[in-house]
């Protein structure tokens, strides 16, 4: 918890990124027109403003990735989209949620009632849940993925930014695809989409699934079952009705199945078998288990592959949500009027055992439930001859939020407790906001925009002892026992809140191929209540909203004739009342304690750059670099701790990604393409006093690899790819929870190698 001047180390990496704009800028115009006369970077379209338009002509640092970049690095969740991404980490460590972090911008917190810092939109509609921030990657046109507050055009909620999903659509031509791949460890992926014509010119329609199954990856040395499993089904359907040029409506139903376990985990002992207490002091420099350890009950994993644990108790999560939305378009003469409706259901159900270990010292049981409605009108300039153009509209949310968790700790021994905690919440918000673009010149033009949200929230909660019937083990929901006491008696809590969010922006155009932008903007995460509060009422209180100003400079440039694109983007960040999740262990041996609080002040600053080349007919290469300095300038938590002078969680100083491929057109016309993934990430800390123990230990990177036949044939064209996922092996660790009460730390880790065959087919 010491403070550092990182100034001097900024300074020194600015510099660098300068000389890499200034020799970008100087090479501009040298190329040979004869030697670069047939190939050129395909245009990126970017939905980023609302407005399909070119990525470099937008004034905000985005990264995108078409539909093609996602068949082939075959994402599987968002998880997997973070290695391609400059300063994002996403961790999903055996919980339905995901933590995601942009710019050392996110949020630890796994209880579902909170939101995340970076937002999750699929086709322009708001998903509030974790849960459902892991969109299955199939059938999808672009994901773009946008950095900095984005308080005005997808409102609440993105302080870190935002990440926008974005279907492919029915357009009234007969389209076909599908693919299907085996993998290691049993794995079966299969694809499919058909879009097809129903009313000429009137009436078109696309359907698309998903499934995904693969055995454990883990071992459970306990029954010899297999854990880290996946078995995912997904399906939506589209209709669009253009019955003539004005207007266009796009109705979408969707459904998904999840059925998996726990992940990746594993069991470290904290307890010295020299002293019979706690030895924190000799855990810090290891990377998994300690001989000898064990935690207090006398169980201590002495096993250090990460892919073999032991443990006794439930270990299922099962998932359903669904959703609908139809998108209106009505074309007037200078205007467009859009309405996007939309509604989203959620259930969840949990088995876990968070001890990994074969004593019931923690089971878990939740259950899920919630319930989203959202509505957006706006209305949007649409004659691109003019030198303004704006958008305005108005936004209403409401979810409704039910959880019934069930705690089992310490089962057999002395001061065993059997909780049952219930509680609701609702919230309902409303915004009007407007944006604009302006043209000052050809060269220099103005972006702003405003957005006033005002948020209630309501928030009801009881926690009980209760008397289990004797065997039966923690999956008694909805028959929980007799209540012989309770922890929190029923507290209901209510807030309000309304916050101002928007942004400023000049970019400047000094030819057509180069564009530098400055922007201001102000970015709100909302307040709430903490989901997790189970042992102490003290707990049980709320957190108000958090408060981004965000300053950046970019430059989009694109050199060579189209045959280098060059994107930077430096950025500060003035982070108040940040919102911190804690996860540590209670006043009493058989507690923790799970609060958020609203953390002083904050700073940030980086760097990120993409660059992208086109060095001949055959080769690409692309990479990604992402800086990082965060520091907490002022934070003491309500129990005196002082946390001022340490980094942010998850915010590694440090991050590089890339691909090369290599196209071998052959003599027939059919191609082989040779393509390389990269990705390194240096060390993170996984909480606020930035211990090294519950950090990711160092710094990790990954490789991935992949060869694909393309051939040709008949109004269509069939490929085979062999691909392998980690390829080195590496064992990067994604998360470390402190469970130090019970003399144990809870250890989470990627997945180790996979590899596979992939068979496609396009029409």
């Amino acid at each position: 918890m010491t403070s550092h001047d990182r100034r001097p180390v900024f300074a020194t990496k600015g510099r660098i990124a300068l000389a890499v704009i200034c020799a970008a800028s100087n090479a501009q115009g040298q190329s040979s027109g004869d030697e670069f006369a047939n190939y050129v970077l395909e245009e990126i379209v970017v939905s980023a403003q609302k407005r399909e338009e070119n990525l470099q002509d937008v004034p905000i640092s985005v990264t995108n990735f078409g539909g093609k970049d996602l068949e082939n690095f075959r994402f599987f969740d968002n998880v997997d989209l973070a290695s391609q991404v400059p300063n994002l980490t996403i961790k999903n460590p055996g919980i339905p949620t995901s933590n995601i972090f942009l710019r050392g911008i996110g949020s630890n917190d796994f209880n579902e009632n909170t939101n995340n810092p970076v937002a999750t939109y699929v086709d322009e509609v708001f998903l509030s849940s974790g849960v459902a921030s892991n969109v299955p990657m199939f059938d999808l046109a672009r994901v773009e993925v946008l950095k900095g507050p984005q308080g005005t055009l997808y409102g609440k909620n993105t302080t870190g930014g935002a990440i926008s999903y974005v279907t492919r659509k029915p357009d009234g031509e007969f389209d076909l695809r599908g693919s299907a791949t085996v993998g290691r460890f049993n794995e079966k992926r299969f694809e499919g989409a058909v879009g097809f014509p129903i009313l000429e010119d009137v009436l078109a329609g696309r359907v698309s699934g998903y499934s995904n199954k693969r055995e454990g990856t883990d071992l459970n040395t306990f029954d010899g079952k297999d854990q880290n499993q996946r078995d995912t089904q997904a399906i939506r359907g589209q209709l669009l009705y253009t019955p003539n040029d004005r207007l266009e409506a796009l109705f979408k139903i969707n459904a998904r199945e999840r059925h998996t376990d726990l992940g990746t985990g594993q069991h470290r002992g904290l307890v010295s078998p020299v002293t019979g207490g706690l030895d924190l002091d000799s855990v810090q420099n290891n990377s998994h288990v300690i001989e000898g350890f064990t935690d207090f009950f006398g169980y201590g994993e002495q096993n250090d592959d990460p892919y073999v644990n032991v443990h006794n108790g439930p270990d299922r999560l099962d998932i359903e949500d669904s959703g609908f939305s139809a998108n209106i378009s009505l074309e007037f003469d200078n205007v467009s009027l859009t309405s996007i409706s939309a509604i989203h259901n959620h259930e969840q159900r949990l088995l876990s055992d968070p001890d990994f270990s074969p004593n019931t010292i923690l089971h878990v049981e939740r259950n899920i439930n919630a319930e989203q409605v959202s509505q957006e009108l706006r209305l949007a300039s649409n004659d691109d001859g003019q030198a303004l153009g704006w958008i305005a509209g108005i936004f209403y949310f409401n979810e409704e939020f039910d959880a019934e968790v069930n705690f089992d700790i310490t089962r057999g021994l002395p001061g065993a407790i059997f909780t049952n905690q219930e509680y609701d919440q609702e919230t309902t918000s409303y915004a009007a906001f407007t944006h604009v673009n302006y043209d000052f010149t050809d060269k220099l033009a103005m972006t702003a925009g405003l957005r006033y949200t005002y948020e209630e929230r309501s928030f009801e909660q009881v926690v009980n002892i209760i008397a289990p019937e004797p065997g039966k083990g923690i999956e008694f929901i909805g028959d929980p026992g007799p209540i012989v006491g309770q922890l929190i008696p029923f507290t209901e809590l209510s807030e309000d809140w309304s916050e101002v969010s928007g942004k400023i922006s000049l970019d400047y155009r000094f030819n057509e191929n180069v564009m530098a932008f400055g922007t201001v903007s102000r970015g709100f995460k909302t307040g709430g209540f903490t989901g997790g509060a189970v042992f102490n009422p003290l707990e049980l209180r709320g957190f108000d909203p958090e408060i981004l100003i965000s300053y950046e400079l970019g430059l989009k440039s694109e050199w060579f004739d189209n045959r280098v694109r060059f994107n930077a983007t430096t950025f500060l960040y003035d982070y108040s009342d940040l919102q911190v999740f804690t996860f540590v262990p209670g006043s009493d041996s058989s507690s923790f304690v799970q609060t958020v609080d609203n953390a002083a002040d904050a700073s940030i600053y980086g760097l990120e750059i993409e660059l992208t080349v086109l060095p001949s007919a055959n080769w690409m290469f692309n990479v990604g670099i992402g800086l990082l300095e965060s520091e907490y300038d002022n934070y003491e938590d309500p129990t005196g701790v002082d946390f001022t002078g340490n980094e942010l969680v998850n915010a590694p100083k440090f991050d590089f990604n890339g691909t090369l491929s290599y196209n071998l057109q052959l003599n027939s016309g059919n191609e082989i393409n040779f393509r390389t993934e990269f990705s390194y990430v240096s060390r993170r800390f996984f909480d606020r006093s930035n211990t090294r123990r519950l950090s990711s230990g160092g710094g990790h990177g990954n490789v991935n690899f992949a060869v694909a036949y393309s051939h040709e044939v008949e109004n269509g064209s069939i490929q085979i790819e062999g691909w392998v996922k980690n390829a080195l092996d590496e064992v990067d660790r994604t998360d470390t929870v402190d469970f130090a009460n019970f003399g144990y730390d809870l250890l989470w880790f990627n997945d180790p190698r996979t590899a596979g065959i992939t068979v496609s087919y396009a029409y």
